[in-house]
C-alpha cells in the first residue's frame, strides 16, 4: 500500500497511481478509478479528502473527490473524473488527501495499490470524447 504518513490541511500528493495515453489534442478524458481507501486515525479532523488528478492538476469539470469519515476501515470507493484541454500523449494520474474542510490532520492515509486486493476492486477506466 501506498500511504501519506501525516496527512494536513494542505492537499499532498499520496502517489502515482499508473499512466494512460490520449490519443486527441481535442477530447475530453473520462478517469473511472475504483480502489480501497483508508485513514488510520484522525488526529483533529473529521476525516480525510482523497482526490484524483492528472498531472498533478485536478479535474477540469466538477470534482473527483471523496470523504472518508470513519478511521481504520478498508473503504472501496469509486474515483470519476473529467479532464478537458490535455495534450495528446502520456499522463500521469495521481491520489492526493487533505484534512476534510481544509483542517485538522490525521495519520497514514492510503490507496490499496494491490497488497490487499483480494476483492479485485483496483480498476481504471479511461474513456476519450470526441
Amino acid at each position: 500500500c501506498q500511504f501519506l504518513t501525516n496527512v494536513t490541511s494542505t492537499l499532498t500528493k499520496i502517489d502515482d497511481m499508473g499512466t494512460f495515453t490520449k490519443n486527441d489534442d481535442n477530447t475530453l478524458v473520462e478517469l473511472v478509478v475504483q480502489t480501497v481507501l483508508n485513514v488510520n486515525t484522525f488526529v483533529s479532523t473529521a476525516g480525510v479528502v482523497f482526490e484524483l488528478r492528472v498531472d498533478d492538476n485536478p479535474t477540469t469539470i466538477g470534482h473527483s473527490s471523496v470523504l472518508l469519515r470513519e478511521a481504520g476501515s478498508m473503504t472501496p470507493v469509486t474515483l470519476v473524473g473529467i479532464f478537458e484541454n490535455l495534450p495528446a500523449g502520456v499522463h500521469t494520474v495521481s491520489l492526493w488527501a487533505r484534512g476534510a474542510g481544509g483542517a485538522g490532520t490525521a495519520t497514514n492515509a492510503s490507496w490499496d495499490s494491490g497488497c490487499f486486493n483480494s476483492a479485485g476492486v483496483n480498476n481504471v477506466l479511461v474513456k476519450e470524447y470526441n
